[in-house]
C-alpha cells in the first residue's frame, strides 16, 4: 500500500498542507514526509536543507482563548504549533511541524544554521541568533542593526524628525494627534 496519496493534500496559493486528519503509523511518518517533499518539489530525491527557509509560525484561529487548535503536519502527525517552511527554488511553502522537520534533517544540523530563527528586521540577511539580548528582543541581529532600525525618521506631513516606535509609524506625535482631533495647524499644539 502506498502511503502518499495526492487527494490527502491541498495546494492553495503556493502552500501545501494535509487535509486528511487520519494519522499513519509512527514508523511510516518519516517515509510519508519524504514522499510529500519529493513529490511537490518535483525531484527524484529529498531536497537539501539549504534549499529550505523558515518563514513563520502558523497562527491558527481559536488558539488564543485557551483552546488548543490541533492541525496536521504534512507527515500526518497532530501538532499544536505548525510552521511554514519555504522551498526556495520553487517558492513553495509547506505546513510542517518543527520536530518532524528536525527529525528528518537532523536537529544538530538545523541548530547549526539557526534554521528556526527569524531574519533580522533591519538587514534581512542575518538570522537573530539570540532572542534574549536587547537587540534580539527587538528582532535585530546586532546592536548596530537595532540602532539603525530605530533611528529617527522624517514625518510625512511636517518633515520634522521623530523617533519611530513601530515600523508603521509615519507621522510625528503632533501630526498624529492632528489627524484624530482635527486641529488645523500642528504648530499651535503644546504637546
Amino acid at each position: 500500500m502506498e502511503l502518499f496519496r495526492e487527494e490527502d493534500y491541498k495546494k492553495c496559493s503556493g502552500v501545501v498542507e494535509r487535509i486528511n486528519t487520519l494519522e499513519v503509523a509512527p514508523k511510516e511518518k518519516e517515509n510519508l514526509l519524504k514522499s510529500v517533499l519529493i513529490y511537490y518539489t518535483k525531484g527524484d530525491k529529498l531536497p537539501k536543507l539549504h534549499d529550505f527557509q523558515f518563514c513563520e509560525e502558523v497562527d491558527e484561529p481559536g488558539f488564543n482563548g485557551g483552546d488548543v487548535v490541533w492541525t496536521n503536519c504534512i507527515c500526518s502527525q497532530k501538532i499544536c504549533n505548525a510552521h511554514y517552511i519555504n522551498y526556495k527554488p520553487k517558492d513553495l511553502r509547506f505546513k510542517i511541524g518543527r520536530n518532524c522537520f528536525e527529525n528528518l534533517y537532523g536537529k544538530l544540523k538545523c541548530e547549526e544554521v539557526h534554521f528556526f530563527k527569524p531574519m533580522c528586521l533591519n538587514c534581512k540577511q542575518e538570522k537573530v541568533p539570540n532572542r534574549r539580548t536587547k537587540a534580539g528582543k527587538e528582532g535585530c541581529c546586532s546592536d548596530k542593526c537595532m540602532y539603525i532600525y530605530r533611528k529617527k525618521h522624517h514625518c510625512e506631513t511636517c518633515s520634522e524628525k521623530f523617533w519611530r516606535i513601530h515600523p508603521d509609524h509615519k507621522l510625528c506625535k503632533k501630526c498624529y494627534f492632528n489627524t484624530f482631533y482635527g486641529y488645523r495647524n500642528p504648530k499651535n499644539l503644546n504637546i
